[in-house]
């Protein structure tokens, strides 16, 4: 008789595989900036900078002036986001003999299940930061008039001047509006390779500038506008401990897991742990505003950082935004009201819109 030997099944090529099919489930993340976890090594309170590019303005040197004032010279200067790692993401099953044997249950058939419910973890984990982003300006009453409101989100967007690709990520509730109101047509949209199969599935298509997708971990009854710069996930894997006989990591488009297996004797089953390490931050900006003066005119950097990357539109309720006042809030708010005109913004129950 021929002898065939033994080929025990890898850690590493089942972790590959099924670590590649993970986009199905991490429609929030593909919208992130994702960082990697290598420079959290020895980093106080477990928090590492990432750099975001300066500003440099643009100047005026009036042509054939007298030259009896210098041009300016500015300091090119690059800021930072702090990303703290606040998560420990796992799936952790524990798998008997008699299951194995009986049931046909074993770690290699729970372990597709394990690594999607950890995806699905570090999605709810961006929802949430989405979610309680400071939200500077919100256009509440969209019921009232969808089409209204996308435009007001489309010009505030605009006002803001902040660069990206925008996407109008949607709760199950407003995705029903807007599939319901005969006055918006959604363009079809090629999906796009690096988001997988979960964007061609959730995406409705593309309108006023915006690609529209719908998430189910988000309010219902919420849409949020923001730019693919606007989040940060921080997503590492942990580890295999060199005790550990079967373990292995893997990463596929920025996200990362570690799975182990080991048998406890103690109670004769066999035990199967999926986990990952996460954090979420958002993106703040500082606005380059122009400056007429006599001679030496042009922009200038601002002072003041905000969160200008999104805004917040729900079906109901009234909106907000900063105020051109100074009793209404800080300088930074009335510098951020002035850019976007905040006075514009307004699609509410109170408004002409109301049944429309």
């Amino acid at each position: 008789m021929v002898y065939t030997p033994h080929e025990p099944v890898k850690a590493e090529k089942l972790i590959n595989t099924y670590v590649g099919l993970l986009p199905q489930y991490t429609l929030l993340p593909n919208l992130f900036i994702k960082e990697g976890i290598a420079n959290y090594a020895d980093a106080k309170d477990d928090t590492i900078s990432f750099k975001v590019e300066g500003r440099l303005p643009a100047r005026r040197y009036a042509f054939r002036n007298n030259r009896s004032a210098e041009i300016v010279f500015d300091q090119y200067k690059e800021r930072k986001v702090s990303v703290t790692l606040s998560d420990h993401i796992y799936s952790a099953v524990e798998i008997t003999d008699e299951q194995v044997d009986f049931d046909g249950t074993n770690p290699n058939s729970l372990f597709p299940r394990q690594t999607s419910a950890v995806a699905e973890g570090i999605n709810h984990l961006c929802s949430s930061v989405v979610e309680d982003a400071p939200y500077n300006f919100v256009i509440g009453g969209a019921e009232f008039n969808l089409r209204k409101s996308l435009l007001e989100a489309r010009k505030v967007m605009n006002k803001l001047r902040v660069p990206g690709r925008r996407y109008a990520v949607v709760g199950s509730d407003f995705e029903q509006a807007l599939l319901e109101d005969e006055k918006l047509s959604f363009a079809n949209v090629v999906g796009d390779a690096r988001a997988g199969q979960v964007l061609a599935e959730a995406q409705l298509g593309r309108l006023y500038g915006f690609d529209f997708l719908r998430d189910d971990t988000i309010d219902p009854e919420t849409m949020y506008v923001f730019v693919d710069g606007a989040f940060v996930l921080a997503n590492g894997a942990p580890t295999v401990p060199s005790s550990v006989g079967f373990g292995a990591s893997a990463a596929y488009d920025g996200i990362a897991m570690t799975w182990l297996r080991q048998y406890d004797l103690r109670k004769v089953q066999d035990q199967s742990l999926v986990h990952t390490w996460a954090g979420t931050r958002y993106v703040k900006d500082v606005f380059l505003d122009w400056e007429d003066t006599p001679g030496i005119g042009g922009e200038v950097v601002g002072e003041y950082e905000h969160f200008a990357r999104g805004i917040k539109v729900t079906l109901g309720g009234t909106s907000s935004a900063p105020s051109l006042t100074a009793g209404g809030g800080s300088p930074n708010a009335a510098q951020l009201a002035e850019r976007a005109l905040a006075a514009d913004v307004g699609i509410d129950s109170t408004t002409i819109w109301q049944g429309a």
